[in-house]
């Protein structure tokens, strides 16, 4: 069950130690690489939707004049200076309510 902490101050182990074994059997049998692969897909998803959204955003504040361009930059600019841990819980409860728990779309919709 890892190594136990006795074992750290005995030397620097420079091989893996005889727990490497029973460690990767417990990583393995805790569904390690199906975790791995959520968090892969959901960093690609959500890379993806985020370079997306801003080039078009990029796009239309330099190529297009509208009426309140100035505001609505202001309002983006605004948004990103609040910390996002502020919001937090309302957007657990906001997922709750459109019953988007324990799906990948809170992390991509984030």
């Amino acid at each position: 069950m890892g190594t136990y902490s006795e074992d750290l101050f005995k030397q620097l182990p420079i091989l893996p130690s005889g727990y490497l074994l029973e460690n990767l059997q417990t990583i393995m049998s805790a569904s390690f690489l199906r975790n791995y692969w959520n968090s892969f897909y959901v960093a690609v998803l959500f890379t993806l939707v985020t370079v997306g959204v801003a080039s078009i955003t990029g796009f239309a504040f330099v190529k297009y004049e509208f009426k309140g361009k100035n505001a609505l930059h202001g309002f983006i600019l605004l948004t990103m200076m609040i910390p996002g841990h502020l919001g937090l819980i309302a957007y657990v409860m906001e997922m709750k309510w459109f019953h988007l728990n324990n799906t990948h779309a809170p992390l991509i919709l984030a």
